[in-house]
């Protein structure tokens, strides 16, 4: 939706737009003369921007106490941002480069990401959220926010000089995908839980396809 959005704007760099959802987050309750930590509902906005650094990527904010802050990157969008400050020319398709001139040249912008100083990037985004931050939190209360990795994904990506060659690849790669993994694992990549034996859990309300149309020399191959 956001991309959306700044496509029919026109919007190739700042802020995009900002989406707001009710989910479930920690806050706090006043009970009898303490604070108890609770989960409840709460209004949470969702910020997209093509940050001049990071490219696209969103930060979100819950709207109530103590305003937790996610961010989203890609680390490929990031990259994107650097060749282009370096003219590097390339070519992307979504979240793949197909073609980059230099790739060594690439490699050694990808790797001026690993010095980044996260406390003071991932702050100057907690400001444009929360500009109210400094006011709520006086100088005889200051707290800033503490900064967490969650979830990361180290991805190594293999370009091919010959398509030809991947091309007769291809078959063989597909073939052992579709054989050598089963419901549970795609659902177990997509996030969802499992029961200790791999098999698909019972209380699973979701939709389960299993194909037999691309089965190979009679086995059967799966996916969810």
């Amino acid at each position: 939706m956001a991309r959306e959005v700044a496509r029919q704007r026109g919007i190739q760099q700042g802020r995009v737009c900002a989406l707001t959802a009710v989910e479930m987050h920690p806050t706090f309750e006043h009970y009898k003369t303490i604070l108890v930590r609770r989960r409840r509902p709460c209004g949470v906005m969702y910020h997209y921007q093509i940050h001049p650094q990071l490219g696209w990527m969103y930060a979100r904010m819950q709207t109530w106490f103590p305003f937790l802050i996610q961010v989203g990157i890609n680390g490929r969008a990031w990259l994107a941002q650097q060749m282009r400050r370096e003219q590097l020319p390339f070519q992307q398709a979504d979240n793949c480069f197909v073609w980059i001139e230099d790739f060594a040249h690439a490699q050694a912008l990808l790797d001026q990401q690993l010095q980044t100083h996260w406390p003071e990037l991932l702050g100057s985004l907690a400001g444009q959220l929360n500009p109210l931050h400094d006011s709520i939190f006086d100088d005889q209360f200051p707290a800033r926010y503490y900064w967490t990795c969650p979830q990361s994904e180290w991805a190594t990506d293999m370009v091919f000089r010959r398509a030809e060659f991947l091309r007769g690849l291809m078959p063989r790669l597909v073939r052992q995908g579709l054989l050598s993994l089963q419901s549970a694992d795609v659902l177990r990549f997509l996030g969802h839980r499992v029961n200790r034996s791999g098999a698909v859990p019972a209380s699973f309300a979701g939709r389960l396809e299993i194909d037999l149309k691309a089965g190979w020399r009679g086995n059967a191959s799966s996916s969810a």
